[in-house]
């Protein structure tokens, strides 16, 4: 079992990939029932391993987001695919941003 005090910083959201990453299991159950809150940068910082959870076949889902949560969540994982959808190519001297 894993426990924080808080899930506010990036660096919890590490100690939590660094947890999950020494698990034997491959699919992993994230239950926020017992988290009142947690702040972008954590939810950002957890999607952001996501990939690298998949490179160690591990998968994980996340259940029991309260009504405030589950928005936030929403949020950031759609910034984040906008994010990644961005690219650039150097013309010249010039850069073209594609977004």
């Amino acid at each position: 079992m894993f426990s924080s005090n808080s899930l506010v910083t990036r660096q919890a959201a590490r100690d939590l990939f660094d947890f999950i990453s020494h698990l034997p299991e491959s699919d992993i159950t994230l239950d926020f029932a017992q988290s009142n809150f947690a702040s972008r940068s954590f939810f950002n910082e957890l999607i952001s391993f996501e990939s690298k959870l998949k490179l160690l076949s591990k998968k994980i889902t996340i259940i029991n987001l309260n009504e405030n949560l589950s928005p936030l969540l929403e949020i950031v994982r759609n910034s984040s695919k906008m994010l990644s959808s961005i690219s650039y190519t150097s013309v010249s001297n010039a850069i073209v941003i594609n977004i």
